[in-house]
């Protein structure tokens, strides 16, 4: 069975994105060929996403206390509702799998949905788990048999629950920091069963993450943190796919997006009123074709790769909530390859 959730931002009655909670408990069997998905968008409520409930579905006097300025004007979550809605149909009851490509990223949308930040989270049962960090809580273990883990130099390397604004997101996700004036050289790990994993030429790494904004400082440590500045890192890191043969191919971070700070919403006009956190995590799907890295360096053969490590050399410091690490695609033998949506080209296209 397909699943797809949609969350505004500025939604002041359900204002924990909750179906996250169950986006994190669907699994997907294998034995269909289905998908789940999450669209998270600032500064939308939930009223506007049809045409009868409005700004403020509560009416006098709670319309004093919502704060209804920063929410999306109606037309714009119409429009985003009706794009979504209506792929989602045409990718469940009317067959039509390029459709999908707008639930793995918004921006294959770009030329029906209005500017703004959206937030999508991915998966399907055409892609084999490295790491989902639900069948225990060792940090050193992968989902995939064999698969072993290992961090350098991390000021934090931890599998636990996370928590939304009203309560646990209902899974289990590696939490990593890193902050070079505590150690420089910090990587995270991910080694496959020996003799890597043969995988077909359009398969693709795929994961989820969120900024964690945490102290990236060890504890005990004597230096100060802003606890400010965590809430404006934008962050990035090199992605590393080594081979078989020992060549290792590189790609930023940035070569799909960087990672930008969680985002914040005050829905009360009086920040009293407002009991709940600010922001809370919301995790976003991230991917990169093998042929990428293939392109990257002479020689690096992605058919059969021995591990996938994240090299944190593009930030001083940060922490991330990291989930579900796998290649998309690893499971596409039993199927043709889905069509990609647009001009064919591997490119997505810019919001």
């Amino acid at each position: 069975m397909n699943y797809f959730t949609l969350h505004g931002s500025m939604d002041g009655d359900m204002t924990s994105f909750m179906g996250a909670s169950q986006y994190a408990r669907d699994t997907l069997s294998g034995t269909t060929d289905a998908f789940k998905a999450t669209l998270y968008v600032k500064d939308a409520n939930h009223g506007q996403f049809n045409r009868a409930w409005g700004r403020n579905d509560m009416g006098s006097p709670f319309d004093f206390l919502l704060d209804e300025r920063p929410i999306l004007p109606p037309a714009s979550q119409e429009a985003i509702a009706l794009t979504y809605l209506t792929a989602f149909l045409q990718a469940t009851v009317n067959d039509r799998p390029a459709y999908r490509a707008l639930f793995m990223d918004a921006r294959w949308g770009a030329r029906w949905l209005p500017d703004g930040v959206y937030l999508n989270n991915y998966a399907d049962s055409r892609t084999i788990w490295l790491a989902d960090f639900d069948e225990d809580l060792d940090p050193a273990t992968g989902t995939l048999p064999g698969v072993r883990i290992s961090g350098r130099n991390l000021t934090v390397w931890k599998e636990t629950t996370v928590d939304l604004k009203w309560a646990p997101l209902d899974t289990t996700s590696a939490i990593l920091a890193w902050d070079d004036r505590a150690a420089k050289g910090s990587s995270y790990t991910l080694d496959l069963a020996p003799g890597g994993l043969a995988l077909p030429g359009d398969a693709q790494l795929v994961f989820s993450a969120a900024s964690a904004e945490i102290p990236t400082l060890p504890a005990g440590s004597p230096l100060k943190e802003d606890p400010a500045e965590r809430s404006h890192r934008v962050l990035d890191w090199t992605l590393v796919l080594v081979d078989a043969a020992g060549h290792e191919a590189r790609l930023p971070l940035s070569h799909d997006q960087a990672l930008h700070p969680q985002i914040r919403s005050e829905t009360r006009r009086l920040a009293v009123l407002d009991t709940t956190q600010r922001s809370e995590v919301v995790l976003r799907r991230f991917s990169f074709p093998l042929a990428d890295f293939r392109a990257a360096i002479p020689g690096f053969d992605p058919a059969h790769l021995r591990s996938v490590r994240f090299d944190f050399d593009r930030s001083p410091r940060g922490a991330i909530v990291l989930d579900d690490v796998g290649l998309h695609g690893a499971t596409a033998p039993r199927a043709a390859p889905w069509p990609t949506p647009g001009n064919g080209t591997r490119s997505k296209p810019q919001p």
